[in-house]
């Protein structure tokens, strides 16, 4: 008689894929909302980019509309980013739980920083729209607010964005769970991005268009896995903790 061969196809449970734990609905909500956060910051980019912000106040004094287009966008896809930050911790928080955990903390603070950044520009560029001040004077109240809470916002901003993506990329890199390409290409679009706002603004719409590759990639590989079935989960959990 030939022997069973079903628990050969058990896997431990801690190594299983994280995705294959989500029912179909949870799977097709993270994907959608990786694509979604790069997506709309890619769109607004490409909507508007412009090397500074004087130009673009004076292009909001004259009634533009693609400006403030921009920012409704980067402002909806803010909400998808935070909300892939969940996802991020947890694909990559099976062998690396503390990166996973301190990087997407410090995402979600650096995302939240940015929503009140935008909302200063969106404060600013009404102000500019009425004359009641110079598009000169609106770059210079956005780009040299110099109160305590301002200051915290920008920092906050840069330390949440510039050590959560490195630390968000590694745990990802390490877990296995995810393309390692698609890792590395997060750091890129950081470092790209980076450039564009010290030297050349259209690497920062290059930089966000990179963004949607690593996002597509990670959502494609979340929708591809299986999903658990639960006697599998049993068998697994019962095996691992024999073997323990």
């Amino acid at each position: 008689m030939r022997a069973p061969t079903t628990s050969a196809t058990v896997v431990p449970e801690d190594r299983l894929h994280p995705a294959t734990r989500l029912s179909p609905t949870l799977r097709v909500a993270a994907a959608t909302t990786l694509v979604m956060g790069t997506g709309l910051h890619a769109a607004a980019w490409l909507v508007y980019s412009e090397p500074n912000l004087t130009t673009m106040f004076t292009a909001v004094a004259a009634g533009a509309g693609r400006p403030d287009l921009a920012s409704a966008l980067i402002l909806v896809g803010i909400p998808f980013w935070i909300g892939s930050v969940a996802v991020y911790v947890l694909l990559g928080r099976g062998r690396s739980p503390r990166l996973a955990w301190t990087g997407g903390a410090l995402l979600v603070v650096g995302f939240t920083m940015l929503a009140a950044n935008i909302g200063t520009e969106i404060m600013t560029g009404f102000l500019a729209r009425q004359a009641t001040i110079t598009p000169a004077e609106a770059d210079q109240a956005t780009r040299t607010l110099t109160s305590p809470s301002a200051t915290v916002m920008n920092l906050l901003f840069l330390i949440g964005v510039v050590l959560g993506i490195p630390l968000t990329a590694v745990s990802l890199w390490r877990s296995g769970a995810v393309p390692r390409t698609a890792a590395a290409l997060l750091v890129a679009f950081l470092a790209l991005d980076l450039a564009g706002e010290s030297t050349f603004a259209p690497l920062s719409v290059i930089a966000h268009v990179i963004a949607v590759i690593p996002a597509t990639w990670i959502a494609i590989t979340v929708l591809r896995r299986p999903p658990l079935r639960p006697h599998q989960a049993r068998r697994g959990s019962k095996d691992h903790q024999t073997s323990t």
